[in-house]
Formats: C-alpha cells, structure tokens, sequence
C-alpha cells in the first residue's frame, strides 16, 4: 500500500516545493506543530521531492524515485522513529537489532500508512543513532543525495540516563555531508536540545480545517464512520487527523490511566494522592503526556455533547486550560509526580 496524499498544507507544499528547485531547502531541518497534523508526512514528501528523478521540486510522482519513496522503500530515504530499547548487550548487535526493529515497522507501515500514536515508552535508543550515522556516512544508492528523517524527535533521550542518543546525533548534525539532508519532526520543540535547535531551520506545520479532516477520513481511513458519528470525531480531532484515527481506533475509549486519575480526583486528595505518586518520575513526554492528552479528550467530550450546562460547560473550559498548562510542562521535563498533583488540585472543583 502506498503512502496515502496529503491533506491540507498545499501552501505549505508549494512554498516547500519551490525552495526546493530552487537549491533553498535547508540541510537540516525541523518540521514541527501539534501532534497527528502530519508532520512525518510532511518530511516523507519533502524527501521525495529532494529526490524526484525530474529534477528537485514538486514531486512528478511518475519517475522510478517517486514511486519508490511512496512506497517505503526507497533505498536513500532513511526514516527513523521510536522502537524500543535493543536488548543485545553488545554494540554491534544493537545496531543491527534497530534496523530489523526498524525495518519490521516500516513494513507494517507499508501495508498499513494508518497507524496510531507511538507508544509512550519508545524511543531513539543509541542504536538507532549509531545507525543513522552509518548511514549519514554511505554514499547515496541510486540518486545524488539522501534524506534521513528522524520522527518524534523529542523521544532522543526518553529511553536513556544521559542525553547520549541527542549528543550522538548532535556530532552529526556539526557537519553533515553535502549529499545528505536531516529532517527532525516533532510536536514538542522545547524538548528538544537547545544544542540540536540551534543547528536546525523550523519549518512549522499547521492544523487542517474540520473540511480537511473529514475529507482524509472519509477517503483514506478504512471503515470510517459516518453522519454524526464523523461530525463528532472531526470536531474533537481538533485540526488533527491522528487524533481523529486514535479516536476511531480506540472505539471513544479513554486510556485506563486517565479514568482511574478523574475517578480518583473526583473522591478527593486521599485518593489521588496514590495516582500522582504512582506516576513514574522519567515519563513526562510519554505515557503520563499520553494520560493528559486523555483527560483533555473528557472535557472535549462534554462540551461536544450539547446536553452540559452553563456550569458545566465553563468548567470543562477551564479544566482544558488546566490540562494544557500542564501539558506545557511535559516539554520542559516536569516531574509527572508533581504535576499529578498540581492537575488534581485544581480539577477538584471542575469535575
């Protein structure tokens, strides 16, 4: 199956387009918005059109570089996303451990270009790094250059003690080769390394419109639903079409995690006290960023149901500030303990 369209972002992919044929596509780049907008899309596109046998530009999607990059399987475009840690205790192995991991996923991928979120406890290992700078050093295959896109890059060091993977890629990124071009995504800049930041162009992507989004799920997404049943995800997509997926995937289903947190906050501080301090201190940018997000789909819920009253609707309003304030956080390595209990205390009175 091959990669599906873009929706949306035609000013985006113009603009993109055409500083491409004209040599302005900056070496490393760092596609960045809010999660499920397409960013991965995005930098898939941009290397196709690096890439395109008719010259850089707009993608000809004829040529042999195209088909093969909308595909997956164009052997110049390296794509890089959370796997989890290798467990070969011996460097080697580990590397090549990655790239079957990787390998694996990028052929689910392929037979499936609707996929969810990444699981929270994944990450950039330093395999996957040692990798990259394998294959930054290659030659290019069968064209004149290579991409290598490196997906939710804030997870560069979620799986490590140290920021060993980030400054792994950061030697890369000093000098990379004139035949090589880098492009991190991410929804979460701030977490990103000011040392990597700072070498990188951002090229920032937008939300879709509700039209948008409806069009991509009802074209693209397998069984979509329909009336308003689609009405309703749209409009808690929020500009989103990932979120939208993760919502039909997961039949309206909040995790388990945020459930027990609102049950636990609405019976008062003896109970949530057990939820926040159950927290694991070295998650903040996964499963306990995972668990807001959920939390936020409740208050949106409510106020999407048309049946909550004036109360009620002010409370959701501002219990989704409340959320995102502490989702802010989430990029600045908050302790997800704390936070727990600074979210707690003031839901209290909301819900």
């Amino acid at each position: 199956m091959a990669l599906h369209e873009i929706y949306g972002h035609q000013a985006l992919t113009t603009r993109l387009a055409e500083g491409i044929a004209a040599g302005r596509f900056p070496q490393v780049a760092m596609v960045q918005g809010p999660p499920g907008v397409g960013k991965q899309r995005i930098a898939l596109w941009a290397a196709q059109a690096l890439l395109c046998g008719n010259g850089p530009g707009m993608p000809c999607k004829t040529c042999p570089s195209c088909k093969q990059a909308q595909n997956l399987s164009h052997p110049d475009i390296h794509w890089f996303f959370p796997i989890p840690r290798p467990k070969a205790a011996d460097h080697e192995k580990q590397v090549a451990e990655a790239q079957e991991l990787l390998g694996n996923a990028i052929a689910e991928r392929r037979e499936n270009a609707i996929y969810g979120r990444s699981d929270g406890m994944l990450g950039h290992p330093v395999a996957s790094m040692r990798l990259l700078k394998r294959k930054v050093s290659m030659k290019p295959y069968s064209g004149r250059m290579k991409a290598i896109i490196i997906g939710n890059a804030e997870r560069l060091v979620i799986q490590e003690s140290s920021q060993e993977s980030a400054n792994s890629l950061l030697k890369v990124l000093e000098e990379p080769p004139n035949d090589t071009s880098i492009i991190l995504t991410t929804s979460q800049p701030g977490s990103i390394l000011p040392t990597i930041k700072s070498r990188m162009i951002p090229i920032r992507v937008g939300r879709l419109s509700d039209d948008e989004v409806k069009a991509f799920l009802q074209n693209i997404v397998p069984d979509a639903p329909t009336g308003r049943t689609l009405e309703k995800i749209t409009l808690l997509s929020e500009g989103s079409p990932g979120n939208a997926v993760t919502r039909i995937q997961e039949s309206g289903q909040k995790s388990g995690a945020a459930e027990r947190f609102l049950t636990a906050t609405a019976r008062g501080s003896s109970a949530w006290a057990g939820e926040a301090f159950g927290q694991p201190t070295f998650a903040a940018r996964g499963a306990f960023s995972e668990m807001l997000d959920d939390i936020a789909l409740v208050f949106r819920e409510r106020l999407a149901s048309g049946n909550a009253s004036e109360l009620d609707t002010k409370n959701a309003l501002k219990a989704l500030g409340v959320v995102a304030e502490i989702k802010e956080g989430t990029e600045t390595n908050v302790n997800p303990q704390l936070a727990t209990a600074a979210l707690a205390l003031k839901l209290e009175k909301l819900i």
